[in-house]
């Protein structure tokens, strides 16, 4: 199990290190050829699947055999929980970098830091909608010229969170080290030892 955690640990953050390359180029739009970025995406995505089955499937092995169901259950809601936990943190990581870059990008035209969160927040929900309503009552030269520094706002702030997400990806080297090489299961008194 080692070396799976060690090899899908590398693999999980190398391929968020290429998405996060891959977001910071995204400012100019999505580019003509999306192979770069669908390649990072399965890297990435390899990585996490390398490690999540066969990490169910050893917990499930060095159980006594009248827990499975519970091992199971105590596995599936670590990782839901997690996914939650990691929505919940880089979720607002990532809007609180894309408010900064507006500002950051924005200031010198009178934009304020509450403003610029106003704008990230509302861009960051997902309304398409309500992105346009924050610009509405700016002449069309003037959005021309803000819209591209509001993608490349958000193309560093995603940029930032594949980043963070690959340096979370290498706690699995640690994690691999920690884990204990054998186990042992109990089948009706007698115990065996895995591998």
């Amino acid at each position: 199990m080692k070396p799976v955690l060690l090899i899908a640990g590398l693999i999980a953050a190398t391929g968020f290190s290429l998405m996060s390359l891959t977001a910071g180029s995204l400012d100019k739009g999505l580019p003509s050829n999306t192979v770069w970025l669908s390649l990072s995406m399965v890297v990435a995505g390899a990585g996490i699947g390398f490690m999540f089955s066969p990490s169910s499937t050893d917990a499930v092995n060095r159980a006594i055999n009248a827990s499975y169901g519970e091992v199971t259950a105590i596995n599936q809601t670590f990782k839901n929980f997690g996914g939650a936990l990691g929505m919940a943190m880089l979720g607002p990581l990532c809007t609180h970098y894309f408010a900064l870059d507006i500002h950051k990008a924005l200031g010198k035209y009178g934009v304020s830091a509450s403003r610029a969160q106003a704008i990230a927040d509302t861009i960051g929900s997902g309304t398409s909608a309500g992105a346009q309503s924050q610009f509405a009552s700016m002449p069309q030269s003037m959005r021309n010229m803000i819209m591209p520094l509001i993608r490349a706002s958000y193309a560093s702030g995603s940029s930032k969170v594949f980043l963070a997400m690959g340096c979370l990806s290498l706690l699995f080297i640690p994690l691999a080290l920690l884990y204990p090489r054998k186990g042992k299961q109990i089948f009706a008194g007698k115990t065996i030892k895995n591998q």
